[in-house]
Parts: C-alpha cells; structure tokens; sequence
C-alpha cells in the first residue's frame, strides 16, 4: 500500500480471513465509504474484508504513527459513548500499479 510518504508492506498471514491457494484474493480496491483509508479485498469464495490503514502502519510499526498513537491514544479502539476517534495524521494511500483504478489478482 503506499501513502503519500512511501510504500508499505502487510503480509497476506495478517488478513483474515487468509487467503489461500483454494481460496485466493481475487480483486482488491479502495473501499468508497473509508477511502481513502482502507482497501477492501475479495477473495473467489465471495468473502470480503477490509484493511484499513492505520492496520499497516502498526504493523511496519510506522514512527509518525506510533508517536500519534503514543500521544492521542488508540485509534483502533472506540472510546466509550463516542463515535471513534479518526488517527490524526491519518493518511491516503492507493492500491495497485496503477493509480486509481482496481487492482485484479491473477
């Protein structure tokens, strides 16, 4: 996935469901209602998740990220009787070769 920074990394082990030679990722896009914060990947059998970005940047444990999250607390879990808190220096990031457009696996 990559930001306006750089390109990240999340490793298929991560996802879950996981996909997997019977059950590959068939199809994966910008998700409209979270764009352009998260991607949302299909898999053959029909099933679909989303990843949202503040997911890769823990993972590749992002500096700006951990020091947000270190200072404004969270953003992964809701605080209690409120709406959930949108990470602060959230960032946009486009899947595929090329930009813009979906990204088919083969």
């Amino acid at each position: 996935m990559a930001t306006a920074k750089t390109w990240f990394l999340h490793p298929f082990a991560k996802l879950d469901p996981r996909p997997s030679p019977g059950d590959p990722i068939v199809k994966v896009r910008v998700d409209k209602g979270l764009a352009p914060e998260a991607v949302t990947y299909a898999q053959a059998s029909g099933r679909e998740r989303t990843v949202h970005i503040e997911q890769v940047l823990e993972y590749n444990k992002d500096p700006d990220f951990l020091r947000d999250r270190l200072l404004y607390g969270s953003p992964l879990k809701p605080r209690s009787g409120s709406r959930p808190a949108r990470y602060p220096g959230a960032r946009s990031f486009a899947v595929s070769a090329r930009r813009g457009q979906s990204a088919t696996a083969s």
